[in-house]
């Protein structure tokens, strides 16, 4: 393999992608019945997995498969095509769809061998994709192997999961190198001076993928609880949420937890806000923190920070912050737990 076929086939299921995502709902099935029906089949495989949050996860690996993108990459983490191909493998997690692709690129965007564990959780988007990319060069099935269990015979790993299951993955896997992920949440900074638009696109970094997701939103910084109601009512959209039988019984059970205790809650509809000061909040709860100075916040996220997987907020106040709506579209160049994932392996 060459790696100006690796990006060509890459830009090629770039476009398959985005074609699809395009069509109506007749067309899909007509044009791409693989996909089109993947797409159901991971919804009854795992009840979370609903079909707006299938699409958006499409939608979202879709920017970065197109050749400009994958060359600008190429070259800006100066990568090297490896000429005898390392085994790397790759334990993904199952908490949103396709939550480890970007991993899945960097290596074949090196050269290198991947070996996949699929989590339980996610077993059909990742295949149905790679089938695209074989049709279109069978010679990449040579760099791709999916495995029910991860093999010992690797020469580095990268795995993402729990706290609890990077201990074990350090313990099995310790004398390889290897990045280990473990749990990690995002959080937003209001300073009251949003638009309405800022707000509802905030919506977006709470709810999407039902904020299974590391990006996901779990905890707000809020200069008074003012703010409050303009998130209420933007989370309207995301009313639908009620009707999914799990995240209700859990949104119920988190009413009834706080009703019991006394403590003093904010019906949000699909969520609801509590003020406090932990980072992690049960599913269905978003934490919120009142702030007195944007320095005070930026001191208390500097204490957080191995915590933190991004910060969704005003540009302007500190540029490496996450404008609001964008917290599940990284760019390609925005590697988890900001380890570069690139200069890993190429290290090998």
């Amino acid at each position: 393999m060459k790696p100006d076929c690796i990006i060509d086939v890459l830009d090629k299921l770039g476009s398959i992608i985005s074609d699809f995502l395009s069509l109506s709902e007749e067309e899909k099935v007509a044009k791409y019945p693989e996909l089109s029906t993947a797409v159901l089949d991971c919804h009854e495989q795992n009840s979370w997995f609903v079909k707006p949050f299938v699409i958006n996860s499409l939608k979202g690996i879709s920017q970065w498969l197109n050749k400009d993108t994958l060359l600008s990459f190429y070259n800006e983490n100066r990568i090297t095509f490896a000429k005898t191909p390392k085994t790397i493998g790759l334990i993904m997690a199952g908490n949103i769809p396709l939550v480890g692709f970007h991993d899945f690129l960097v290596v074949l965007l090196t050269g290198h061998k991947a070996i996949v564990k699929l989590s339980s959780k996610d077993i059909i988007l990742l295949p149905t994709l790679v089938s695209y990319l074989e049709k279109d060069c069978p010679e990449i099935a040579k760099h791709i192997s999916f495995v029910s269990e991860m093999t010992d015979n690797l020469d580095a790993l990268i795995a993402t999961g729990t706290n609890n299951t990077m201990s074990y993955f350090s313990y099995k896997y310790g004398q390889i190198p290897s990045i280990l992920r473990g749990s990690r949440s995002s959080v937003a900074v209001i300073t009251g001076n949003e638009t309405a638009e800022e707000i509802e696109e905030l919506t977006k970094d709470i709810c999407l993928y039902f904020g299974m997701g590391c990006r996901s939103v779990s905890k707000i910084y809020l200069p008074d609880e003012k703010s409050i109601k303009q998130i209420q009512d933007s989370l309207s959209a995301y009313s639908w949420m009620t009707n999914h039988k799990d995240w209700s019984d859990n949104l119920r059970f988190q009413k009834a937890m706080m009703l019991t205790k006394g403590e003093i809650f904010y019906d949000c509809g699909p969520v609801i806000m509590i003020r406090e000061s932990k980072l992690n909040s049960p599913m269905s709860v978003v934490h919120f923190e009142i702030y007195k100075s944007i320095e005070e916040v930026k001191k208390s996220l500097k204490a957080l920070d191995s915590m933190v997987q991004c910060v969704v907020g005003d540009t302007e106040i500190d540029n490496s912050w996450v404008p609001f709506g964008k917290s599940q579209y990284p760019d390609i160049n925005d590697f988890a737990d900001r380890i570069n994932t690139c200069d890993f392996i190429m290290q090998l």
